[in-house]
């Protein structure tokens, strides 16, 4: 077992950590998160390095977490339905939000959005993590571990 410590916040301010009052306030969350280029880069070579298996997470494994689930899923080819579940699916094992004891709400309007606008601006995950500077034969290998 190997562990390596990926950061994905460098200077951008997170919003995911402030109570956020509307899924357009998280999915806009989201999208200013995918401009940590370097951080994200580093995570999908990183994901891309291992021989087996990779476990990643963040503290509250909603938000940076959810964001990188979802890209990797892009790029597995799975539906935005079987995308969006999974992360709906996932709030019921995450049940408070550390920091102020409440039910995290887990709207399929996040997911759904937010993958509306990453493919709107990007076209594909693939494309995305090429803009980031993840070569493809990293990418190929990503693909190729989850079965692609």
């Amino acid at each position: 077992i190997k562990y390596r410590y990926v950061p994905f916040i460098g200077n951008n301010s997170f919003c995911g950590e402030k109570n956020m009052d509307s899924s357009m306030q998280i999915i806009e969350s989201y999208l200013s998160l995918l401009e940590e280029y370097e951080n994200i880069k580093e995570i999908f070579e990183a994901i891309a390095e291992n021989d087996g298996g990779v476990l990643f997470f963040c503290k509250h494994g909603r938000d940076r977490t959810g964001i990188i689930s979802i890209i990797l899923n892009l790029l597995a080819g799975k539906t935005n339905e079987e995308i969006i579940t999974d992360y709906v699916v996932s709030g019921l094992f995450l049940h408070t939000n550390l920091y102020q004891n409440q039910i995290y709400e887990y709207s399929s309007d996040v997911p759904s959005g937010f993958i509306s606008e990453f493919l709107s601006k990007y076209k594909s995950a693939y494309n995305y993590l090429g803009l980031i500077g993840v070569k493809e034969n990293t990418i190929k290998r990503i693909i190729s571990k989850m079965g692609g």
